[in-house]
């Protein structure tokens, strides 16, 4: 680790414009003696948020910082301080959007080149991105979810619980009708109901406008993908936990051996592990760990390449 690090005195708040509403996001400036470029660094799901788990994203940040690279993390559309609404996460759609206008704000800053930085949907939003990200050097994408039947099944469950239908069927439940006695049980109840409207309401303002294609991972277009990055010279990393089921996951998706650097003979691709499990950074250890995989490979790249 480095004894320069950067501090709150080199990040600045900024408000980026996207398809859903602006985006919240911190920049952390570089300290380093050189500028390297820009990091983009796009959160998980349940985590989505500028700081993730134990700050984990502000540490990492501020040792990239330390290092001469300028780095953006930013909470996705309707999550924390960022406008929009967000029903759930779907790996079908990748919020695409959120990650190319991120990223065209660290190009607008005077950063020639983007490294950018996923985390399981966070993973799967960078990959969909990088196509129109005309300044992309890098990708690295750390628990990068693959569809399964199981993540299949959950979305449907989801899908039915949160439906109209169910909710007023549980406005008829007796246990329902009596926490409308119970003060905060009303304001529960109130939230819910407001939460589902807005839903319903920005639906019904997309149906107009041009939807987001759903695309369902295949390895035979996530190869594709791969490929293409290859041919622009853009290295791909994927980073696992050894005991991570996105390792195991990944593996029978039909990318080849995890036990090997390489995800196919066909693209240059590279499959890297720390030992634990990464998804969900649960433990200080496990994000000591992944900071400093990021910092390095990024670091050696900049040397190899002969960026300064």
């Amino acid at each position: 680790m480095s004894d320069a690090l950067a501090t709150a005195a080199d990040e600045s708040l900024a408000y980026i414009e996207a398809p859903d509403g602006q985006l919240l996001a911190i920049l952390t400036r570089p300290v380093g003696p050189t500028v390297r470029g820009g990091v983009l660094l796009c959160p998980g799901g349940w985590f989505g948020t500028v700081t993730n788990r134990n700050r984990v994203y502000i540490r990492l940040a501020r040792e990239l910082a330390a290092r001469g690279y300028g780095v953006l993390r930013f909470d996705w559309h309707g999550v924390g301080e960022s406008e929009g609404i967000i029903e759930r996460y779907d790996l079908d759609l990748p919020f695409t959007g959120d990650v190319a206008a991120a990223a065209r704000f660290l190009e607008g800053y005077g950063y020639g080149s983007v490294s950018v930085l996923g985390v399981c949907f966070g993973a799967r939003s960078a990959l969909a991105a990088a196509p129109v990200i005309p300044s992309l050097r890098e990708l690295l994408l750390i628990s990068f979810p693959v569809p399964t039947t199981e993540t299949a099944s959950k979305l449907a469950y989801y899908d039915r619980k949160l439906s109209v239908t169910h909710m007023l069927r549980m406005g008829l439940r007796r246990d329902v009708v009596a926490g409308l006695l119970d003060t905060q049980m009303r304001r529960m109840y109130r939230k819910a109901i407001r939460t589902k409207w807005r839903a319903l309401r920005a639906r019904a303002g997309r149906a107009a406008q041009p939807r987001s294609v759903r695309t369902r991972l295949t390895p035979e277009s996530l190869l594709r993908r791969l490929q293409h990055l290859d041919e622009a010279q853009v290295p791909v990393t994927f980073l696992f936990g050894d005991d991570d089921v996105e390792l195991k996951a990944f593996a029978q998706f039909g990318m080849g051996s995890v036990h090997v650097q390489c995800t196919s003979p066909t693209t240059s691709a590279r499959v890297n592990t720390v030992a634990g499990k990464i998804h969900g950074f649960e433990s200080i250890e496990i994000q000591d760990l992944v900071i400093d995989h990021v910092v390095s490979q990024l670091t050696n790249r900049a040397a190899v390449s002969g960026s300064g």
